[in-house]
């Protein structure tokens, strides 16, 4: 978990874990601070999703002709590995205070 530079407190998986180079940044709960996280950082991760998401389109496309059944089992895939990514983003965003 990613933790508040100004208070050390964690921080929420729900705040770390989905930022993007738009939304980089976001409010401490605890001490109210803004944190503001790298972009070049999360637009390396935000690549690298959209890697990995393409190549699994281009995959089921070719190994699956018949969408029905295993559709289910790839948004089921999809959620997990989103679930993952936010989670190793969580894990590896560096945050500072804004204005530092």
């Amino acid at each position: 978990m990613a933790k508040c530079p100004n208070c050390k407190i964690n921080l929420p998986l729900l705040k770390t874990g989905f930022l993007s180079r738009r939304k980089n940044s976001f409010k401490c709960d605890n001490c109210q601070k803004i944190l503001e996280a790298d972009k070049f950082l999360l637009g390396v991760l935000g690549a690298t999703g959209g890697g990995i998401g393409a190549g699994l389109i281009i995959w089921h496309k070719t190994i699956f002709q018949n969408f029905s059944s295993p559709l289910i089992a790839s948004i089921v895939l999809a959620i997990v590995l989103i679930l993952v990514a936010a989670y190793i983003q969580s894990k590896l965003v560096k945050l500072k205070v804004a204005g530092d």
